[in-house]
């Protein structure tokens, strides 16, 4: 949290106004850092809480201590987000802290225990309680959930993706910050390569880094029109941000773009 705590200090001094929480692919991870990170955006109340039928519920709250600005906030997530993703995307969505974008989550919620046999001759993993939000819904896609078709995190908007807006989306967050494979200053978008002349040259001249920004600036926009889940989240803050629009507005849940029928 304390590089997360920078990143978002140098944001906030660069004048952010608004921003994208991307879940999407996230499959989760510790409970504590879940806890953190919703912390980080809410001053107070329930985060989470466990419970089982064996087991003491337990329950874990935000502090106003260490809670960033309350700028507009957008959530992107995807049926790949679970655990502990869904536990932050569940709880700023039930605190209205922020809208949550895309489609219903993975479902995965569960408290789990390894117990080894006797004889040290293997173990088995139980599940002991589960994960469940502020407003009493259980994370995880339980056998009644399945029936119910209610479990994970529902988005307040719904933006889905056909398999091959899907395809397009993940190949546009390769070409550029997630899993860069060479200087961006150095290639260029159709994957040509500068010659060693003009690298050595920007590098002497100073302009070696504005030619990587402008790579990395003409990637991010390429990505816009690839990814509609991040286009619409990019929409819904400029409307919220438009001195039109009511700042403290919330889409219900039930809105739906279907952008299936726009491909």
């Amino acid at each position: 949290m304390n590089v997360s705590d920078d990143e978002m200090n140098k944001l906030l001094g660069s004048g952010l106004r608004a921003l994208i929480l991307d879940l999407r692919e996230n499959t989760g991870g510790l409970l504590d850092s879940a806890q953190e990170v919703a912390d980080r955006f809410l001053e107070s109340g329930l985060i989470v809480r466990t419970s089982g039928r064996m087991t003491d519920t337990k329950q874990r709250f935000a502090s106003r201590e260490g809670t960033y600005p309350a700028i507009p906030l957008v959530v992107l997530v995807n049926e790949s987000t679970a655990s502990a993703a869904e536990i932050v995307a569940g709880s700023l969505r039930d605190h209205e802290r922020a809208v949550v974008i895309g489609v219903q989550t993975c479902g995965k919620g569960s408290v789990q225990e390894v117990v080894e046999l006797i004889g040290q001759h293997g173990a088995i993993k139980l599940t002991t309680a589960y994960y469940y939000l502020k407003n009493g819904e259980c994370i995880h896609k339980t056998p009644e959930a399945e029936k119910s078709g209610s479990w994970g995190v529902r988005p307040n908007i719904t933006v889905s993706l056909t398999l091959e807006q899907r395809k397009k989306w993940e190949q546009s967050w390769r070409d550029i910050t997630r899993e860069p494979a060479t200087d961006a200053a150095n290639e260029s978008l159709d994957g040509s390569t500068a010659t060693d002349e003009v690298t050595g040259q920007s590098e002497k001249d100073g302009t070696h880094e504005k030619l990587q920004s402008d790579v990395i600036a003409q990637r991010a926009s390429a990505l816009m029109t690839q990814d509609v889940q991040l286009q619409a989240a990019f929409d819904y803050l400029c409307k919220l941000l438009s001195p039109k629009e009511n700042p403290g507005r919330i889409e219900p849940a039930s809105q739906s773009v279907n952008e299936n029928a726009k491909s």
